[in-house]
């Protein structure tokens, strides 16, 4: 069946900033969070914000340019407006950054679901639900029930009555797995927590000793260095290529030592480029151009190195 998303962006942090425009994997939260939507195949992706800051306007853009289309709309009515009348639609809490994997999970449900914690102090920044249960900001719903929850709205706040009067449709209320709860923005503890996580969870597993011993701090810094900076993974793989061309040119030359430095400055950035792709949610098409001519460039390098 069809998907949309609907993200919540009206809610506000003590200093009257948008929760919406949080500090999150070197972007911002909504990015984060449309990233998230556009990944499991969710269109429109439908923002609700009353007021669309200079910031909150330059995130959308830069979604746009990334091909991610998102729709802000100001008011309940037109959000309930964007969607087809059979679509299903993910609903996504103000400030929350949900695990991919678990909005994946989510995404292939089939029916009305909710994603709740358990409510005990570690889980007091979510809404409650019922005595044991708030609701973890995620929930799978239609958009006849997201209409028919317009039409009767009034004053009221379309995310909270959206997710009472699904929990009344008998929707399946369903645990989210420990170590995947999302995260609350609204704190730099959480967003920095939250990093760590992208961070761990960017890791693959490796078969040599340099790379399961030796460049996995290195790959952690220069992730966590590059990932609020504009650059594209592609650049990496392409700077590595060019490095080992130059120190193969290098080493027919006799320069060894200045090729050799090279070679290892090279070594961990296929790994960064790849690492920078998973926490952006931007993954590396496979395949990809530079990743395909690194191999005949280390042989070049190898032959250049026999040539000496």
């Amino acid at each position: 069946m069809a998907l949309g998303a609907l993200i919540a962006a009206n809610g506000e942090d003590d200093g009257g900033g948008l929760h919406a425009l949080a500090p999150l994997a070197g972007r911002t939260l909504v990015e984060y969070q449309a990233r998230c939507a556009a990944a499991v195949g969710a269109a429109p992706i439908v923002i609700l914000v009353e007021r669309v800051p200079p910031a909150l306007q330059a995130a959308f853009e830069r979604l746009r340019g990334e091909g991610i289309g998102v729709v802000p709309v100001s008011d309940a009515a037109e959000a309930s407006a964007r969607f087809d009348p059979d679509l299903q639609v993910l609903q996504m809490a103000d400030g929350v950054a949900p695990s991919p994997a678990l909005l994946a999970d989510l995404a292939a449900e089939d029916s009305r679901t909710i994603l709740t914690v358990p409510d005990d102090e570690r889980h007091e920044a979510f809404e409650r639900i019922d005595d044991s249960r708030r609701w973890a900001g995620l929930a799978l719903v239609d958009s006849a029930l997201l209409a028919d929850t317009v039409r009767m709205l009034g004053d009221w706040d379309l995310q909270s009555t959206l997710l009472r009067r699904t929990v009344q449709a008998g929707a399946r209320l369903v645990a989210a797995p420990e170590g995947m709860t999302p995260f609350v923005a609204g704190s730099v503890d959480s967003g920095e927590a939250f990093d760590r996580h992208l961070l761990q969870s960017s890791r693959s597993r490796r078969r040599d000793w340099p790379s399961r011993f030796v460049l996995p701090p290195l790959e952690d810094f220069l992730t966590r260095q590059l990932m609020g900076a504009p650059i594209q993974p592609a650049w990496l793989l392409w700077l590595a290529v060019a490095m080992v061309l130059v120190a193969a040119l290098l080493l027919t030359r006799g320069l060894n030592w200045w090729a050799m430095g090279l070679l290892v400055a090279a070594t961990p950035l296929d790994r960064l480029a790849e690492r920078l792709g998973t926490v952006r949610l931007r993954p590396l098409a496979r395949g990809n151009l530079p990743a395909r001519l690194l191999p005949p460039a280390h042989g070049l390098a190898l032959l250049g190195l026999a040539w000496f």
